[in-house]
């Protein structure tokens, strides 16, 4: 009986790995990491001030900005703090220019995007453009 769950179970993974002639199937591997990029950066969230101009907020407050970074940092949100508070998308951008800026920008705020930037290093890919 043992024998029997063997042979069935060696039938079955031989179909997921040969082929009927009896080749090996390459593995497709694993895809792009990550597999979606976001549209703000690690913890930001995207607003709008009412028109079309979008943007993303600090609710929690984790920028960290490195020791004598020009910008000091992305201030907590709040209801009436301008653009200290605001990390810019730079949509009208080309999109290379568009990557820079806002690697820059990260560096600057001390923040990650996962896809584009550790806050180090930028990957030179682009995120999406919010609707």
């Amino acid at each position: 009986m043992l024998s029997v769950g063997f042979l069935i179970m060696a039938i079955v993974f031989g179909l997921q790995w040969f082929t009927l002639s009896g080749e090996f199937t390459a593995s497709s591997g694993l895809g792009s990491w990550p597999p979606a990029i976001n549209v703000c950066p690690d913890f930001l969230s995207l607003s709008s001030d009412g028109e079309e101009n979008q943007f993303c907020i600090d609710t929690l407050g984790v920028s960290n900005p490195p020791s004598g970074s020009p910008t000091g940092g992305l201030q907590k949100w709040t209801a009436n703090g301008g653009s200290a508070t605001r990390f810019e998308l730079h949509v009208e951008k080309p999109s290379k220019t568009r990557v820079e800026r806002l690697c820059e920008q990260c560096k600057n705020y001390g923040l990650t995007w996962e896809g584009l930037t550790d806050g180090i290093t930028c990957s030179g890919k682009e995120p999406p453009i919010p609707y």
